[in-house]
């Protein structure tokens, strides 16, 4: 016992150290999913994140499924049955007969069959941003008090590193967006053109480049004002990303 309580805080330390030096959002949901898994003995590991706006699940990620499973679950979750209730109550949830419990009815039709679950909020600031599911733990044993312990410890390590990646996503898009029309910016399109400029010699393809110009752009923002050439700059640049 005392080996296996060892192991699982040794398991914790080093999720938490690969966490903090890891700006990467799929790289952390990857590392919280598989380490939530590996401490609870359990079958199969899910995480979800919500959009910026907690409406929807932005991200999903699974582990213990096979490539077939998951083809056979379709779309992510959409916050319905217990992914729903552990999203909207914010609290830990252990389920130990799933086929009696009502809130299972949230699972898509083709979804493998689990017995058990254990899922835990992710919150950041008082706000719930996602959660951990783990299902059906070795031996059919049920989910105990100490696996909810152990993934409410690595839930609230997970609630840091998930914001401190999305602020970095956040900053890296602005630094490449045009703050006014919300097209890639000169620096972005340079490192980009590179890019493909390098591909095209590689494989010897052809390369094109498109060049627009408003005509007589400046005659717009004399006659009607700067506010009048910006909205002209996003329309045009609403133009170009529908087509």
């Amino acid at each position: 016992e005392a080996q296996r309580r060892g192991d699982q805080l040794r398991a914790l330390h080093e999720a938490g150290r690969a966490l903090a030096s890891d700006l990467r959002l799929e790289s952390i949901l990857r590392t919280l999913t598989e380490t939530a898994q590996r401490l609870t003995d359990a079958r199969y590991g899910a995480l979800a994140v919500l959009d910026a706006g907690g409406t929807s699940v932005a991200h999903f990620h699974t582990v213990g499924l096979s490539e077939a499973e998951r083809g056979r679950i379709g779309e992510p979750p959409r916050g319905r049955g217990l992914l729903g209730a552990v999203l909207s109550e914010g609290a830990p949830i252990r389920a130990d007969d799933l086929a009696r419990d009502p809130r299972a009815a949230g699972f898509p039709p083709h979804h493998p069959i689990m017995k058990s679950l254990l899922g835990a909020p992710i919150a950041a600031r008082g706000k719930v941003i996602g959660s951990l599911y783990l299902t059906d733990k070795a031996n059919d044993r049920p989910f105990t008090q100490e696996d909810e312990d152990l993934v409410a410890r690595l839930a609230a390590d997970a609630a840091i590193a998930i914001e401190n990646a999305r602020l970095f996503e956040e900053v890296q898009r602005l630094a490449a967006t045009d703050e006014l029309t919300g097209l890639h910016n000169r620096r972005h399109f340079f490192e980009l053109a590179g890019h493909e400029f390098q591909r095209a010699r590689r494989y010897r393809r052809a390369l094109s480049v498109i060049m627009l110009d408003i005509d007589r752009f400046k005659r717009v923002n004399d006659t009607y004002g700067h506010a009048v050439g910006d909205q002209v700059l996003r329309t045009l640049a609403g133009r170009c990303r529908e087509t």
